[in-house]
Parts: C-alpha cells; structure tokens; sequence
C-alpha cells in the first residue's frame, strides 16, 4: 500500500515514520525534528522522494507554493542515516477532495486509499459536508424611493389693501395769487395725510375778513378732525360781488370774485393734495350769497353748498348742473328778513322763495318734507332732485342773524352744515 505523507510538524512526521513498514517492523522514532537511519538499498530507492521532500520544505521556509502530498511506497524502510532537517512549518492546509454530494477534508494521518466518507483503520478523519455549489446570496436591490412630489401651493390672490394714509402736521399758512391783477390772498389749513383730501372754503361775511370768519365759524376745529383742507378766503375791501345787491364795493366794482375762487381751487387743489371731486363752499351773509353764486354759475367746480342767513341773488348760468343746497336761516333774522324784503333797497325774496327756486332749478319733484330738530329747529327737505342732490333749508326759532355757536349756543351750525356737505361729491 501507499501513504499520503504531507508536511506536519516533526511529531506528526514521527509518526509517520513509525507507519512504515515494509518488513513487518516499526522503525523506531529518533528524535523529534530527525529521520530514522535506513539500509543503503532502501536509501537508493527514497532518496529521489526524500530530495523532493527537502525541496519541499524549503520551498515551504521561502514561501514557495508547496505540494500537498506526496506519493510514498510502501515497501520504504527506515533511511540509512539520520539526517536533520528543518522544523516544519506548523500549520499546513487540508487538501480537499470533491464528491458528487460532498468535499472530504484529507487528513495528514489518514491513508490515502481510504474512500471518501469512510474511517480509516486507528484514524479519526475530519469531513466537513456542505453543498457542492454554494449559492451566492442574492442581493437584494436597494428600493431608491419615488420621491414625494409636494405640489406648490397655489397662492389664492388677495385684494391689495389700501395703504393706510401717512399722518403728517397740520399745516396752516397764507398763501396768494394775482387774479385781474389783483393779489387775492387766503389763510390755509392742511389735512395732515399725504391723500387726497375734500376742501371747504369758508367765505366771511360783509365787513369781515378770512380770519375774523375761521375765528366764527371753528371750521378748523372740524376740518383737523376730519383731514380736510379748509381756506379762509379775503374779500376785496371786506365784501363779496354776490349780485347786484350786495354787497359794496365788490358789487358796485363789478370784482370777478367766481373767477377768483376758481383759481384758488386749481392752486389749492395741486399745492395741497385735493379731491376735486369734494370741493365745498360755506360761509355767512355776504359769503353765503356769494357761494350761492359760484353754485349757479360754476356748478362745475363744487359739490355742494351749505351756508347761512342769505340767499342766491343771480340767476344761474347756462350749462348749470344741479348741486346739493342747505341753507340756515333765523326766523328772526333782523337783517336779512326770512320772509320777502327788501336790501339796500331792493326788493329781496325771503328763505322759502329761496329754497323753493334751488328745488325748482334742481328738479326736485313732490312737496317737501319736515322735520323737527332739537325742539326749536325746523329742517324742510327737497328731495327727488336730479343727480341725486337735495335742497334744504333749516329754520331756527327765535334765532337772529349770526348763528354760529358762539352768537347762538343752541346751534352748532358748522357741524350741521358739515354733516350735510360731506354726504357728497361730483
């Protein structure tokens, strides 16, 4: 028979050694790490083996690649000589052998005729059973995930606000223009906002000034509280060319004080950020007879008029388009009569004619209505007029010429006359 005899340690190959036997008797084991001396006919044969052998381990101490075993005869006895050799490596892989079903693990010690899976006799062989093809684990792929799209959100479009109007100082100056070669001149308050803003002009009465007007009318007091823009206009020589009766010498001069106001309102209306399209006239006496008269003859220009104790004394223009009127008279006026008189001389109509031509001029259709104010104010309404306007006049019992507050604490008669001027525009 034949051993597989494959490099182990010196003990191992001892054993080896000890296998040997051609004649029937073990050699016996020099030394650990030497060979056991043979017989010079047994040395002839194994010395080309124990050569490869050599070659071997030394290859195995240089790191050569090794063989795993070695064909030996059996018939081998104990070599002549001991010769020393190298230490073995100390560890030496298995040499596998494959099987239909399995892969046998080769023991150094084993016999190499003994069939695979079976014992060898006095040896414990190593076998290892696995699957002739291992499988290659399969991989499962990485799922990259289909991102979540999130749609953008459509913004609902919202109405701009307005922005909300800056609030500068109240300013309050004089300011002029030359009209028929004339300065004209008038005391200004501005609104304290940066848009647009509604203008009253407050007119003085005969003999008075712009100044002497704001002092009686507190407009200015209403006009901060409102924002608006008020003007306290100059009368040539104190006076107003209302008509022919009143009042001198305006009147008698012929002054175009309709052409001055129109002018004041372009400048003012530019210099001071007005609505145009709120432009109101007021006054007293003189001056409310002059606004009159801008609403019959610039309709144009004015939204509506609200003045007290005189009447409109021209007839109106050509083009005229109806506008709001309130008129505030005293039934006791001493000067200008409620009832007909006369002025200067000649003869004027009282408050009701007055009212009743405005109603008249502005369409209104129906009778008017009353309404009771306070106990001692009387409010006669005009309304169904064309363009939306009404005509009022508002009566105070008992009551004389001057009939602002601080003449007639009763009244608060610029308060009234705002309250109905604000309510429109052109």
């Amino acid at each position: 028979m034949s051993l597989r005899l494959g490099l182990t340690p010196s003990s191992a190959w001892c054993t080896a050694s000890a296998n040997l036997g051609v004649i029937g008797a073990r050699l016996p084991c020099a030394s650990r790490g030497t060979l056991v001396p043979m017989v010079g006919s047994q040395w002839r044969r194994i010395l080309p083996t124990a050569l490869l052998v050599v070659v071997s381990l030394i290859a195995a101490a240089c790191g050569t690649a090794t063989p795993t075993a070695l064909e030996v005869p059996t018939q081998l006895a104990a070599p002549p000589t001991t010769a020393p050799l190298p230490a073995p490596p100390q560890t030496v892989p298995p040499t596998a052998t494959a099987t239909a079903n399995a892969v046998t693990l080769a023991d150094p010690t084993s016999d190499s005729t003994t069939a695979p899976g079976a014992t060898a006799p006095g040896a414990t062989p190593t076998v290892a059973s696995v699957p002739t093809a291992i499988p290659t684990p399969t991989q499962t792929p990485t799922l990259t995930p289909t991102p979540t799209l999130t749609p953008t959100p459509t913004s609902t479009p919202t109405a701009t606000p307005e922005p909300t109007p800056a609030v500068i100082a109240v300013g309050y100056g004089r300011e002029c223009l030359v009209h028929d070669d004339v300065e004209r001149c008038w005391s200004v308050q501005t609104s304290g906002l940066d848009t647009p803003r509604p203008l009253v002009i407050d007119l003085h009465g005969w003999g008075g000034s712009g100044e002497q007007q704001r002092g009686n009318s507190k407009l200015d007091i209403i006009a901060e509280a409102e924002h608006v823009v008020a003007v306290w206009p100059d009368g040539l020589k104190s006076s107003w060319n209302a008509g022919a009766e009143c009042c001198r010498p305006s009147s008698n001069d012929g002054i175009d004080d309709v052409g001055f106001i129109r002018s004041l309102v372009a400048l003012v209306g530019e210099t001071h950020n007005v609505d145009l399209d709120r432009v109101y006239i007021t006054g007293f006496s003189n001056g409310c007879a002059m606004a009159q008269r801008v609403a019959a003859e610039a309709s144009d220009l004015v939204a509506a008029i609200a003045c007290t104790s005189l009447f409109r004394l021209v007839p109106v223009a050509a083009g005229y388009s109806p506008v709001p009127i309130m008129e505030v008279h005293g039934s006791r006026d001493s000067l200008i009569f409620y009832e007909p008189g006369r002025v200067e001389g000649a003869p004027l109509g009282g408050a009701t004619d007055n009212i009743e031509s405005w109603a008249s001029l502005n369409g209104c259709s129906g009778e008017s209505t009353e309404t009771t104010i306070d106990d001692d104010k009387v409010q006669r309404t005009y309304v169904g007029c064309a363009a939306g306007t009404e005509v009022v006049l508002v009566t105070i019992d008992d009551a004389d010429h001057n009939l602002y507050i601080y003449a007639d604490p009763r009244t608060e008669t610029t308060q009234l006359m705002w309250d109905f001027l604000s309510r429109f525009h052109r």
